[in-house]
């Protein structure tokens, strides 16, 4: 619904019915709402027969009980929403604050918005008189449909130094009011372009308003120009296929200390105050020397981001370690921080923000983990190690975590991947997600470990163990 003008006191009054302009006489509440809410809701549309309804009943015909004894419960639910001298985005605000509530209690249950983005509330018909009462000449809303909006489509990726790999992320939105399934993630010119580690596998379903974001890894194998792109398959009716171009060049660098972090910002998402959340950084020196590295995160919003690796590190060429930062909100509301890390050549900086709530309906939970029991290094049929986990949302909204799976042998430790998992509500089937497969090099058992992060309270850890033989 597109709203063009500013809702002035007295507008505010006619359109929301405020209780003296639904006692006035039939002619003066016709001339106020009739006005207002055809320039307000209707801006577009070729019939203006709500604003010619002689009897006055326009708000009534919506808002008030059948009777017109008082208000129905969608417009007892509005009217706490709105002062006079309200803004555009007030006004949408309150429509979609109560959107669940029928507004005209028709059989079929449609929502406001959705009538009325349609032009399908009753009795909107172009060139009819409006129906009284209109609960017996219902229109047929049109059909939910998914609408993909990407962004960007123009993604380049700079200057990359040679064995270096720099990520970045590609937003994909649902604008629409059906759930969008996107189908395919096709990337041309993958010899130097890659899938994140962090990417949903598709088929993903995006709810209506909701948003998913896929990362994009940028290799550059010479010092020549790399030109590509991500081609995103969906079932949007009008954009079946979105493409996002994709550029970068690699260079080669006589640096000593080259550091390079991944991701390169922090999104904890919404977690329950008093409950922390960790997510790991990986950094590499992707320098001709030695990387003299301090981390170092500032005090932010009473310090409810904590670095909790140790520091600082000394990183040789082509070396990697892997940092932590917990985030522990202490108060309700949005906080922002950063990743400071710094060494002798420069300085790189990690955005990080999250939000504390006191309620959470979000709630992922891991159904089963299974790696290969047993591989065999002599038999290169049965040498690599499949690795896939099931997870269910049981909570009641749109829920997304952080899987981080780690592998330990013979006494060593080391982190195999960190992916982003993501499942709606109310679904009656698990999602199993395929992660990347493990070639053993050596004899001994591998003890998995799988760790489920999503901001609710509850841990959610599975483990499987892998014997490797000779």
């Amino acid at each position: 619904m597109s709203f063009r003008k500013t809702l002035v006191a007295s507008s505010l009054a006619a359109l929301l019915g405020v209780g003296a302009l639904l006692s006035a006489p039939a002619a003066q509440a016709t001339s106020n709402t009739g006005a207002v809410w055809a320039l307000l809701a209707y801006p577009d549309s070729l019939s203006d027969n709500a604003a010619s309804d002689s009897d006055g009943y326009f708000c009534s015909l919506c808002h008030l009980t059948e009777a017109g004894a008082g208000y129905n419960p969608y417009g007892n639910a509005m009217r706490p929403y709105i002062s006079l001298g309200s803004t555009q985005a007030e006004i949408l605000a309150a429509f979609q604050a109560i959107e669940g509530l029928n507004s005209d209690a028709d059989p079929g249950g449609f929502t406001n918005i959705a009538e009325i983005n349609a032009h399908t509330q009753p009795g909107w018909t172009e060139g009819d008189a409006v129906p009284n009462p209109l609960l017996d000449n219902l229109l047929d809303p049109v059909a939910a449909v998914a609408d993909i909006a990407v962004d960007p489509v123009v993604l380049d990726f700079g200057s990359v130094v040679l064995g270096a790999s720099e990520q970045a992320e590609i937003t994909i939105s649902n604008e629409g009011s059906a759930d969008l399934t996107v189908t395919s993630l096709t990337l041309t010119n993958d010899t130097v372009f890659a899938m994140g580690t962090m990417s949903p596998t598709p088929p993903i379903v995006i709810a209506a308003g909701k948003s998913e974001n896929i990362g994009v890894f940028y290799t550059p194998d010479d010092t020549n120009p790399d030109n590509g792109s991500l081609l995103i398959g969906s079932d949007d009716p009008d954009e079946p296929e979105v493409s996002v171009a994709l550029s970068g060049t690699g260079f080669v660098t006589d640096l000593a200390c080259l550091p390079v972090v991944d991701p390169t910002k922090l999104a904890f998402g919404q977690v329950l105050v008093n409950n922390t959340l960790q997510l790991p950084v990986t950094l590499t020196n992707y320098g001709v020397g030695t990387c003299n590295v301090r981390l170092r995160v500032p005090r932010c919003v009473d310090s409810e981001f904590v670095l909790t690796s140790a520091t600082p590190v000394a990183l040789g060429a082509g070396e990697s370690t892997i940092v932590t930062v917990a985030f522990t909100p202490i108060n309700v509301g949005e906080n922002q921080c950063r990743l400071e890390v710094n060494t002798q050549s420069t300085d790189v900086t990690v955005p990080m923000s999250g939000e504390g709530v006191l309620t959470l309906p979000t709630d992922l939970d891991i159904v089963e983990f299974t790696a290969r029991a047993a591989v065999s290094l002599t038999r290169s049929t049965n040498l690599v190690v499949p690795l896939s986990i099931i997870i269910i949302n049981n909570g009641t909204e749109y829920g997304a975590g952080t899987l981080t799976v780690t592998g330990k042998q013979n006494g060593v430790e080391f982190v195999h991947q960190v992916v982003k998992v993501s499942d709606l509500p109310g679904d009656t089937k698990s999602k199993k997600i395929k992660l990347q497969y493990y070639i053993p090099t050596e004899v001994g058992e591998i003890a998995w470990t799988a760790t489920l992060q999503d901001g609710d309270p509850d841990e959610d850890v599975a483990t499987a163990v892998t014997l490797v033989k000779k």
